[in-house]
């Protein structure tokens, strides 16, 4: 079988395992036999085996099947790319700053007003993601390259339509003022008077570290996918094990 084919299917299976059981009554059903803690580990677990698979796949044969889009021989595009790069680990790094709250408030009793890159995005982690894996999605010089970074921007997106649907059911109108006085779009409520920037309520030192992670990525980038592409998924083994500890703490705490 094709491998950009196989790269469609993976990301098919995980998207089937992790969006469409949360988004269903299935986990209504899970919670109710198994308990919401049970539940909560073999969700996340079947999500870091299947996702492990992605990348070592990618990395073992991203240089197989069509050519991609490659953008960047285009010399006007390629700096906007980029930039959607740059941008987007910005808002990655920066939304984990301890006063944002991580995807929306998912865990808080109740609904603040924006703060911080609330105002530019109410998901900048999800934007974020989109706009780093859109711009790789553009560079690929891969069709298969194109498909695994496009699986990133439709994971995110359709995470935020999830959460937001989620939460308006919880927590009703005042989340959906919230939903009004903000955007998805980056700065699209700034833009069109809905809110300010108030850049003292920015995580600056986050954002820096943002910079700095950046460009250590950059210094680094022919070696991020060594390993087979086992160091990509170990990075996310990590980063969803420490995520599934704090989504435990604040359940605790709740």
């Amino acid at each position: 079988m094709d491998a950009t084919v196989v790269m469609i299917v993976l990301w098919v299976l995980f998207a089937t395992s992790h969006v469409g059981i949360a988004a269903s009554r299935m986990r209504t059903a899970l919670i109710g036999r198994f308990g919401k803690l049970p539940y909560l580990y073999a969700y996340i677990g079947l999500a870091q085996v299947l996702f492990a698979i992605l990348p070592i796949y990618y990395a073992t044969h991203r240089f197989a099947g069509p050519r991609g889009p490659a953008l960047g021989e285009l010399a006007w595009v390629h700096p906007i790319l980029i930039a959607s790069i740059v941008c987007g680990l910005l808002l990655i790094v920066g939304s984990f700053s301890p006063k944002q709250y991580v995807s929306s408030m998912p865990f808080a009793a109740l609904v603040r007003q924006p703060y911080g890159l609330e105002r530019i995005t109410r998901h900048p982690f999800f934007v974020g993601t989109a706009l780093w894996a859109g711009a790789h999605a553009l560079l690929s010089t891969r069709l298969i390259g194109t498909v695994f970074f496009s699986g990133f921007v439709c994971l995110g997106l359709l995470g935020t339509i999830h959460q937001e649907r989620k939460l308006i059911r919880e927590k009703g109108p005042e989340y959906e003022r919230y939903l009004r006085s903000t955007s998805l779009l980056p700065l699209a409520a700034v833009l069109a008077g809905r809110q300010s920037m108030e850049w003292r309520e920015q995580p600056w030192m986050f954002l820096m570290l943002g910079g700095v992670c950046t460009w250590l990525l950059r210094t680094r980038h022919e070696h991020l996918l060594g390993w087979n592409g086992a160091g990509f998924a170990l990075f996310f083994f990590v980063a969803t094990s420490y995520l599934t500890l704090e989504v435990l703490r604040r359940e605790q705490q709740a």
